[in-house]
């Protein structure tokens, strides 16, 4: 629908990192800021399947993103220099 911002809705199941051998299951939706697919924010969760019927914990992952020159990406396979933490504070200030 037109003035809508574009969603990717995802899905997936693994083995759950704190209980080897069990599955876990969760969605994630991206919310892009526009057409242009610059920016979008979105959310990941996941819970310990096995565990459903005992109340098991879901995680939820929050984020921002924001679209990256191959320069920024290049930069930031070495997050240990003093240029990557400065690309990561210009990037969150740009998404206000």
């Amino acid at each position: 629908m037109p003035g809508e911002r574009p969603k990717h809705y995802s899905r997936c199941e693994g083995e759950h990192d704190a209980a080897i051998g069990q599955t876990c299951g969760g969605h994630g939706l991206i919310t892009f800021a526009d057409v242009r697919w610059q920016a979008a924010d979105g959310y990941f969760f996941d819970t310990n399947s096995a565990q459903i019927q005992a109340g098991a914990p879901t995680r939820v992952k929050r984020f921002l993103l924001a679209r990256c020159s191959d320069t920024d990406a290049a930069l930031m396979q070495q997050p240990t220099t003093a240029a990557a933490p400065k690309l990561l504070a210009r990037k969150v200030k740009e998404l206000g």
